[in-house]
């Protein structure tokens, strides 16, 4: 029995429709319950019911099994201060799993919502985590990167994991009561990367490195190989990753149903043209901005260092989420100047947000 766990919302139920699909076609004789998490807080269980019927009508018609949950409100509530949101509940519902999941679930594969699986599952199911080892993942496209090291907080030789594929030792997590150390680190941390970061941080010790293929993320791609902060001992199988990935990773805010052209569109395409949401439009794909991008907050201790976000294209949501709460047409017109001069007016923006100005 493979279990495979999505975490979703009600906006974004045709991606992980489309990412569904993509498991079922390649895996066909495999055995697959699916574990979905609705992490939306303020829907009522019938209206959920009713949004997600498509995700187990896909699960029935290639004879899987799906299970359905909702974020506890107890775990939500702990992010919550004074009325307050303090940190994205979405983002860190993976975390969950192995308390959402039944006791005698051992192993979960997590994946997000914006990725195809292209090929077999079965030997990366397959593979047996230490009994020490929580997860195991894949290397992220800049892994080796001073500053994402220098943001996660762990050093320079470690291998900075992508969160968009996991393969997750739930007894692991239980038995060392990983959940509440995860939930007290991210609300202390704030880590701009979220999960990410966090998983990063407590594990970068004991994470089993899985292979490229499983988890081939198209900034690669985008930024050019030889671009990307990697080191020759990944470089061939980066390569061959790109020639022939099981699972493509649309991270960052590079959707094949926002750009006109994006790597590997035509693999999302197939499987989205599969599914009952062929006929709309892409920019019908998801209700709102993709959340993975929007982050709950500006303020944090990272703010006290901004050139560590001097080059970083992915801080940019944080700033439009910033700019948009605030009203502030001054802000919104510097964000517009940030983005067509390439970030380099970020100094200032994060100032002029900082100051309300």
């Amino acid at each position: 029995m493979m279990h495979i766990a999505f975490c979703t919302d009600t906006n974004y139920i045709i991606p992980t429709g489309v990412a569904m699909i993509s498991v079922c076609e390649n895996n066909k004789e495999e055995i697959i319950t699916f574990h979905l998490v609705i992490t939306d807080e303020a829907t009522d269980n019938i209206d959920i019911k009713e949004k997600v019927k498509p995700l187990l009508d896909i699960a029935a018609k290639y004879s899987k099994m799906a299970n359905v949950y909702r974020m506890p409100e107890s775990r939500i509530s702990e992010f919550v201060c004074n009325g307050e949101v303090h940190v994205s509940t979405t983002a860190f519902s993976r975390i969950f799993l192995p308390e959402i999941l039944d006791s005698s679930i051992k192993k979960v594969l997590y994946l997000d919502c914006d990725l195809v699986c292209d090929g077999s599952l079965s030997d990366l199911w397959n593979i047996t985590l230490p009994e020490d080892c929580p997860i195991g993942a894949i290397v992220d496209s800049n892994y080796a990167s001073p500053r994402m090291h220098q943001i996660a907080e762990i050093p320079s030789t470690a291998k900075y994991i992508n969160s968009g594929v996991l393969l997750m030792n739930l007894d692991c997590w239980r038995n060392n009561n990983y959940i509440d150390l995860s939930v007290n680190v991210a609300l202390d941390k704030r880590f701009p990367m979220l999960d990410q970061d966090l998983l990063n941080h407590l594990f970068y010790e004991n994470i089993l490195y899985l292979p490229i293929k499983y988890n081939m993320q198209i900034v690669t791609l985008l930024d050019g190989i030889d671009n990307c902060h990697i080191d020759m001992a990944y470089y061939e199988e980066i390569k061959d990753a790109c020639i022939n990935p099981i699972i493509i990773h649309y991270q960052s805010a590079n959707k094949p149903w926002k750009l006109e052209k994006c790597p590997y569109k035509e693999k999302w395409q197939k499987y989205y043209e599969l599914s009952i949401w062929k006929e709309s439009p892409f920019s019908e794909v998801t209700t709102r901005f993709d959340r993975s991008y929007i982050y709950e907050e500006i303020e944090s201790s990272y703010w006290s260092d901004p050139t560590l976000f001097k080059t970083e294209a992915y801080s940019y949501m944080r700033f439009f989420k910033a700019a948009t709460k605030l009203k502030n047409k001054k802000i919104i017109v510097k964000l517009v100047s940030f983005l067509l001069d390439s970030f380099s007016s970020i100094i200032e923006l994060i100032y002029a947000i900082k100051t309300n100005k």
